[in-house]
């Protein structure tokens, strides 16, 4: 069967990275045809038998405009005249971060499902980044304990910052939080090479967020990963964060969706759970997770570095194959487009 894609109606701006992810798909009987611009569609659409198109969720600040919402409309009604059916494109934040996401609330109707990150899209897209890379990775003289990065100022983040400051347990480890009034950065050296006369842009730096500088991880220990989200335990969604570590080998202790490092096992990756107590990740409640987080770093504080990075080698090499094994990204792509497809043929059966 031949099917089509319209990777963003309005073309905001990740479009190229929406068709780049479907065309990874590789499902048995199926032909899809991406086209990333809206008036680039082929003027016969007979040959297909399935038509979908992406409205993507990101800059929704343009319904502002009335000029963009006229278009908008315009071209979901003419979409609509010739049998596409539409699917909400969400995969930069989780679920419970785009509450008050205005496309997402005005257009969410027009839509047989809305497509969320989950765990595989900052996979896919932390893989597509980094994949033709050669990283300096030198774990052997850590100076400090903890390597642990804020930026955005999310309660549960906020929560787990003050908690660890209180304790001490931060007194040699590598950390920053940037969105308060009094921003705390990282020492100038180990400053990403972007971030210029240490300021740091808060807003979305076309990937940079992405980036990985190695110094840090290099002279650290244990990533503390403060992820976007914690206290949904309906969704799990993985972002660069964690997947830094793994490319970095880094040993990493997660604040994140409950069963987060369950289901990084599920997807053949290694956790720590044989070196130290991560008892921390089935804590539904994400208070008490964060006190079994806290305990969890004492300990961690106490350990040899060479020794950890000695026991652990076996799991952090096992991670990083299995982050860069491409069939990977093909298996997650093609999981992600099949749904897709039974969600079209549902809703055309409707």
């Amino acid at each position: 069967m031949q099917n089509l894609i319209l990777t963003d109606i309005m073309k905001t701006g990740h479009h190229y990275f929406y068709g780049h992810y479907i065309n990874f798909a590789d499902i048995p009987g199926q032909k899809i045809d991406v086209v990333n611009d809206y008036y680039l569609l082929p003027t016969d659409l007979s040959k297909y038998s399935r038509k979908i198109a992406l409205i993507c969720s990101m800059n929704s600040n343009y319904v502002q405009s009335n000029e963009y919402v006229q278009d908008l409309n315009r071209r979901i009604a003419r979409l609509k005249q010739l049998g596409f059916q539409f699917i909400m494109a969400s995969p930069w934040e989780s679920r419970a971060n785009v509450d008050g996401n205005q496309i997402i609330k005005n257009y969410t109707k027009e839509t047989i499902l809305t497509w969320y990150g989950e765990h595989d899209w900052f996979w896919y897209f932390m893989w597509y980044r980094h994949h033709q890379k050669t990283f300096n990775i030198d774990h052997s003289n850590k100076k400090y304990d903890f390597l642990y990065l804020n930026k955005l100022g999310r309660e549960h983040r906020k929560q787990l910052y003050r908690k660890m400051q209180s304790t001490l347990i931060l007194n040699n480890s590598l950390y920053s939080y940037l969105d308060q009034r009094n921003p705390k950065r990282l020492p100038k050296q180990y400053e990403a090479p972007w971030v210029h006369n240490g300021i740091y842009q808060m807003e979305n730096l076309n990937g940079q967020d992405q980036d990985i500088f190695e110094p840090p991880y290099n002279d650290t220990t244990c990533s503390l990963i403060t992820e976007s989200n914690v206290i949904s335990t309906d969704e799990i969604f993985i972002t660069e964060k964690i997947w830094k570590a793994v490319i970095m080998k880094h040993v990493f202790i997660v604040y994140g969706n409950y069963k987060t490092l369950d289901c990084m096992k599920q997807q053949g990756f290694k956790t720590f759970n044989d070196i130290f107590d991560e008892s921390y990740d089935q804590e539904a409640d994400h208070q008490k997770r964060k006190e079994k987080i806290v305990d969890l770093c004492f300990k961690i504080k106490a350990m040899d570095p060479k020794t950890l990075y000695q026991q652990t080698q076996d799991i952090r090499e096992h991670n990083y194959k299995t982050f860069f094994n491409r069939m990977n990204i093909v298996r997650n792509c093609t999981d992600t487009v099949s749904v897709w497809l039974t969600k079209h043929d549902q809703a055309v059966r409707q």
